[in-house]
């Protein structure tokens, strides 16, 4: 079941709000003190409480600093380069002081060093990442320039971890916030009076899509830090039409304003009705035989009966569906056959003896598919060290074949049809024989559709598909029997058996091609992809992540390899930790065993990352398709080397050689001492 969060922030959020929410949620108080114990910052205590807001009893998480840290509610105010010794902020003063500054290297190793869940370390260093963004674009400065003035930024690095530790720690994997209450107005901070919402808060609800809504509260409802927060953990913001509320908890604000100033943090669950459920897992096939008014829990008893819960060995699991959906399919096929064989040859029509054909060809090929689910669900073994899941594969391959067989020899006979027409016979019966087949093969693309998403298999959404198509093919023969009755024309039966026996080979034609792709080596699924760069590049130490290859070999038995780029500077004892928690990820949540490389990169040489960044971007000028990677400058005495990958889509038709000048020439403008050398590499996704 998800655990969904959602948060309402009608009084606004900030960074202790939403701590405090959570703990009065339920996240563990124990867990998150000794987490901030580990963070290598001093001069800070936490204090969590009850208080009333609004007559409501609320949670209340305060960061105490001590003198030397005070803060006086900079939750706004961690600003960055030069500042003034002495500022002034609403009616308080501050003695000149001197401040140490952090930058996002600091933080991250701040967030690295803590003894957290790898979970909360890449939600607090997202937070962070958002932060910096957002602030960097309002003082135009890169994103590595961004210091963390000291002030704000201690109990603002203990509210973030704190968020990420309580989130992690309630286990929420789905926040659904809608809108952002705001007010309006001005703020003053060190650099004179902001408007609310303040630039950072635009930046971020801009650059992440976050809804405002501008209330008359004269002051600031949205900090930085609560529009990071949002901003890095939100997954929706539609709330469901029906939910129940499993747990509630209030986190309190500071600040004194005419809203109750809390943030309602609640534990929600979908309520789907049955009716819609039943539409939801059922899509048209399922609406079109509720219609007829059949019963869907059939297909669950046969699951439940047959199959048994998910709570067992992956392979063995998969093997029972295949087998479940290939046994069925047999059965269904066969009835079908012989019941539209009889009627056909009695009554003397050859679309519908033709049709009959079909499901006997449907029938062979749960038949291989039977085959195919149990010779791929067979253990490794020394001569087949990747498994045998790629017979499902050859299973497809070998049903293709045989449907497009069977559309050949339909299209002959109806051919012959058409030229030497013959008598049919009309009957209610073949009207009823046709309906029913078309409702029997409604249910079985419902049945093996809800059995391919249990167990993500092509070969049953294929089956699920032609089933849905038969129904296409056999409503035309049931036009061609009543259409040869009304008008005596003959030739029409023939005419529908061409059409079924097109429609035959153009389908076979298809999941041929989608069969003998896999075999051949096709481009992995762009969804997939995506997932894995997603998580690669949820770890804050990843730099950057290159050279990916999926290898397939069989439904459920992919392997991936890697490569990612982590600071120079950064401990080989951590990188090689950082590997084996991101390879680990994989092999828990996707049962995908992934092999990890990596690829030090210099990130306090301001040449090397300046020249990384404009051939970067040059080159994505040239053709967005193309990147780079692994680039490194070696200096010296008349020359100096840009070593460097450059990475060019599958089936490149550009001209390379007119695609490497151009490199060379930029390279050159940029600096004249500096040489091309390029490695050319082909992208596999």
């Amino acid at each position: 079941m998800s655990n969904t969060l959602y948060w309402e922030c009608y009084s606004g959020i900030s960074g202790d709000m939403a701590v405090a929410s959570l703990l009065d949620l339920g996240a563990d108080e124990n867990v998150l003190r000794e987490a901030l114990q580990s963070l290598p910052v001093s001069g800070f205590q936490i204090k969590i409480s009850r208080v009333k807001k609004a007559g409501l009893d609320a949670c209340d998480f305060d960061v105490i600093l001590d003198k030397e840290h005070e803060n006086h509610d900079h939750d706004m105010e961690y600003l960055h380069g030069k500042h003034d010794e002495a500022h002034e902020h609403k009616e308080h003063k501050h003695e000149a002081h001197s401040h140490a500054h952090r930058g996002m290297i600091e933080i991250m190793d701040i967030i690295r060093v803590a003894e957290i869940t790898d979970g909360a370390r890449k939600i607090a260093g997202r937070i962070f990442e958002i932060l910096a963004a957002a602030e960097a674009k309002a003082h135009q400065v890169p994103v590595e320039k961004v210091h963390f003035h000291e002030v704000g930024a201690v109990d603002s690095i203990v509210d973030i971890i704190a968020v990420a530790v309580c989130l992690d720690n309630l286990g929420i994997d789905q926040v659904i916030v809608p809108v952002l209450y705001e007010g309006k107005g001005f703020v003053r901070c060190q650099h004179g009076l902001l408007p609310v919402p303040v630039p950072a808060v635009v930046n971020i609800t801009a650059d992440h899509h976050l809804k405002l809504h501008t209330t008359d509260v004269e002051g600031e409802l949205v900090t930085p830090t609560g529009a990071a927060i949002v901003a890095a953990v939100r997954t929706s913001s539609q709330l469901p039409k029906q939910y129940t509320i499993r747990k509630l908890g209030l986190g309190a604000g500071k600040r004194q304003y005419e809203c109750p100033g809390i943030v309602r943090a609640m534990l929600i669950e979908e309520e789907v009705p049955k009716k819609e459920e039943a539409k939801k897992e059922t899509g048209f096939a399922g609406k079109v035989l509720e219609r007829a008014g059949l019963n869907f829990s059939f297909t669950q008893q046969m699951i439940h009966r047959f199959v048994g819960d998910e709570e067992q060995d992956e392979g063995r699991y998969r093997s029972k569906v295949g087998n479940l959906a290939s046994i069925v399919g047999i059965i269904c096929n066969v009835l079908l056959f012989l019941g539209k064989f009889v009627v056909g040859m009695v009554f003397g029509s050859m679309a519908i003896a033709a049709d009959a054909f079909n499901n006997l060809s449907d029938a062979g090929s749960s038949v291989i598919s039977l085959f195919g689910f149990w010779l791929g669900s067979k253990e490794a073994d020394e001569e087949h060290p990747y498994g045998h899941a790629r017979y499902e594969y050859l299973a497809a391959l070998a049903v293709c074949v045989i449907i497009l067989a069977i559309g050949l020899n339909l299209a002959v006979e109806g051919i012959g049809k058409i030229l030497h027409p013959t008598g049919i016979r009309f009957s209610w019966l073949t009207v009823f024989v046709l309906i029913a087949s078309i409702l029997v093969k409604l249910w079985l693309s419902h049945f093996n559709g809800h059995l391919a998403e249990m167990i993500h298999s092509d070969t049953l959404r294929a089956t699920s598909a032609d089933a849905r198509n038969d129904c296409l093919s056999t409503g035309a023969v049931l036009i061609s029997a009543l259409l040869v009755s009304a008008t005596h024309v003959e030739r029409i039966d023939g005419i529908m058996t061409v059409v079924v026996a097109a429609f035959i080979l153009y389908s076979g034609y298809g999941m041929f091609r989608d069969a003998l792709a896999p075999l051949l080596g096709e481009r992995p699924d762009p969804e997939l992809v995506a997932k894995i760069e997603k998580r690669v590049m949820s770890y804050p130490q990843v730099l950057g992540m290159h050279d990916l290859m999926v290898h397939d070999y069989g439904p459920g038995n992919q392997f991936a390899s890697l490569h990612i780029e982590l600071a120079a500077e950064m401990d080989n004892m951590k990188a090689h930790d950082l590997i084996d928690s991101i390879e680990w990820e994989f092999q828990k949540k996707d049962q995908l065993p992934v092999i990890i490389h990596y690829d030090p990169i210099v990130t306090k040489n301001g040449e090397t990352a300046e020249l990384r960044k404009y051939l970067a971007d040059m080159i994505k000028a040239y053709d967005e398709r193309l990147t780079i990677h692994d680039l490194r400058i070696v200096p010296g005495d008349t020359h100096t080397n840009v070593l460097f990958d450059l990475v060019l889509p599958a089936g490149y038709e550009g001209d390379q050689e007119k695609l490497l000048d151009y490199v060379k020439k930029i390279a050159h403008e940029k600096n004249e001492k500096y040489i091309c050398v390029i490695k050319v590499e082909q992208s596999y996704v």
